[in-house]
């Protein structure tokens, strides 16, 4: 701007047409480079502008994701001392639930649960109480009889001979088990009254 207002000044001064020509030339490229610069220099404030908006926008998200991370973080810590405190819950229930329990069958229980997880231990599965027909609650195959009431009799420790599982008895099986020992046992002494009562006719 000072260069052109010398230059107005000179043409102002100028002596020939030439000269003023000259000047007004120099002028004109003067004022063309500024509006140039000019509008140059508002494109790069556009995109200024533009990337502090996209900066903003990148700092919102980061700070976005940083709340998400510390929430995600903080319900981790949170549910990891919850499991913690369960897991530890869980080995003193194991541990007071072994207490009495022989430490060889414990040992066989143990090495089941980590080759067979849940199905270390089966129930017996009733087919048919009246015909002694069991079934282990693991594979399905039929249990014998006589390890059926080996369990019952005894509580020993007794196993699948299919799969291996520890069979158990439940409640339910054992009530209808039970049952059906009563009604046999009522049935037995019916025959036996019955066969005295012959004896003596």
């Amino acid at each position: 701007d000072a260069r052109m207002e010398i230059l107005k000044k000179q043409m102002d001064s100028a002596q020939t047409n030439k000269e003023y020509k000259a000047f007004l030339t120099e002028v004109n490229t003067l004022k063309a480079e500024r509006d140039k610069f000019e509008t140059t220099a508002l494109e790069f404030m556009g995109k200024c502008e533009e990337i502090k908006k996209q900066v903003a926008e990148l700092v919102k998200q980061r700070e976005e994701r940083e709340q998400v991370k510390k929430v995600a973080s903080d319900d981790r810590d949170k549910r990891e001392a919850e499991i913690r405190d369960r897991l530890a819950e869980l080995k003193a229930e194991r541990d007071a639930a072994a207490t009495g329990v022989p430490a060889d069958a414990l040992a066989v229980l143990t090495s089941l649960v980590r080759t067979k997880g849940d199905e270390a231990m089966a129930p017996i599965e009733i087919q048919d109480a009246k015909r002694h027909e069991f079934n282990c609650g693991s594979c399905m195959m039929s249990l014998p009889i006589d390890a059926v009431v080996r369990l019952m009799s005894t509580g020993i420790l007794t196993r699948c001979a299919s799969c291996s599982a520890i069979l158990y008895m439940d409640d339910e099986a054992s009530k209808v088990m039970s049952a059906a020992g009563k009604k046999a046992a009522k049935k037995s002494k019916k025959g036996e009254k019955a066969e005295a009562e012959s004896e003596t006719l």
